[in-house]
């Protein structure tokens, strides 16, 4: 694509796998907890542990239980 003659964009096809990439990427709340992610690491903090993650998957697949 040109805009008076000069190149200015680039079409290229993708499969679905690559447009899902494409979108999450650009997807502002995965931005922003990618940020954070990377932010928690620098100092030094590298991750939750299986149990935490377990706990709140969980909570998440059963909200009512969390509240009993």
């Amino acid at each position: 694509m040109t805009r008076r003659g000069r190149p200015v964009a680039v079409l290229s096809a993708i499969d679905a796998e690559e447009f899902y990439d494409y979108v999450l990427a650009h997807s502002p709340e995965f931005v922003a907890g990618r940020k954070a992610a990377e932010e928690r690491f620098a100092r030094g903090e590298y991750g939750a542990s299986l149990d935490d993650v377990v706990a709140e998957l969980d909570a998440d697949d059963n909200p009512d239980s969390a509240s009993a």
